[in-house]
């Protein structure tokens, strides 16, 4: 859809004579987005949903001084100085759009340890585990899990809603737990396919979620586990795991 704006503009005419004519202008109009919320390190992406218009301007506006000319900036490592309203204008020749605006929300980050991607470290083990199958997946009517994958062990995060969870800090719970919206529980199962399975539970701390290039990723850091009802930590596991 393009906005026609009618914009008078005095001529003199080769007469002397004064006339106003009508001059219309053609300009996108738009609706911008972002990726909020936005965990602090990662990155803001800002989004005009409209095509880009014929020699016409973008002008981004926003927190901490930022400024952009481009149609969908990328502003790398957020803090929490860079969340609040961010604003376009679009111009083109004397003509300008009213101003939108756009909302970023960032979410300290409180997760201090950095693992390999789709991988896992076990205080039990001396080799880390390799996940080479990662989804996310809707497992019912009101669950919803990221799962990670190999031959002998899987981990899963099981959240409270079957929908993709928004980015943040969600609190560990064990299984069984009446879960709220920022909460989940871990089980990581050890063992191969047919025999010998065991499951272990987390028993607390947090798991870090958010989005990168579109795809949802975890991180958690140190976080105890144990065996069924021996709540007693049985060791300690440091995950990073992204959805394919």
């Amino acid at each position: 859809m393009r906005k026609i704006l009618p914009v008078l503009l005095g001529v003199v005419l080769l007469s002397s004579c004064d006339s106003k004519e009508p001059v219309t202008c053609i300009l996108p109009d738009p609706s911008i987005s972002s990726n909020s919320p936005v965990m602090s390190g990662d990155e803001i992406q800002l989004s005009s949903t409209d095509a880009p218009a014929y020699e016409a301007t973008y002008h981004w506006t926003g927190p901490n001084g930022f400024e952009s000319d481009q149609q969908n900036p990328v502003i790398p490592a957020a803090t929490a100085a860079m969340g609040g309203t961010y604003k376009l204008t679009i111009t083109k020749g004397i003509c300008a759009t009213e101003e939108i605006s756009t909302t970023v929300n960032v979410i300290n980050n409180t997760i201090t340890c950095t693992p390999n991607n789709n991988t896992g470290t076990f205080s039990h083990l001396f080799y880390p585990v390799s996940y080479y199958s990662t989804t996310a997946v809707q497992t019912g009517e009101n669950t919803f899990q990221l799962r990670g994958g190999e031959s002998n062990s899987s981990l899963e995060i099981t959240f409270a809603s079957s929908d993709y969870p928004s980015a943040g800090m969600y609190t560990i719970v064990p299984p069984g737990s009446n879960m709220t919206a920022n909460q989940v529980t871990v089980t990581n199962t050890t063992g191969y396919v047919y025999s010998n399975i065991t499951e272990y539970f987390a028993k607390t701390g947090e798991v870090l979620v958010s989005y990168s290039n579109g795809k949802m990723y975890a991180v958690l850091c140190s976080v105890p586990f144990y065996y069924e009802e021996n709540t007693s930590s049985s060791y300690t596991g440091t995950v990073k795991i992204t959805e394919e």
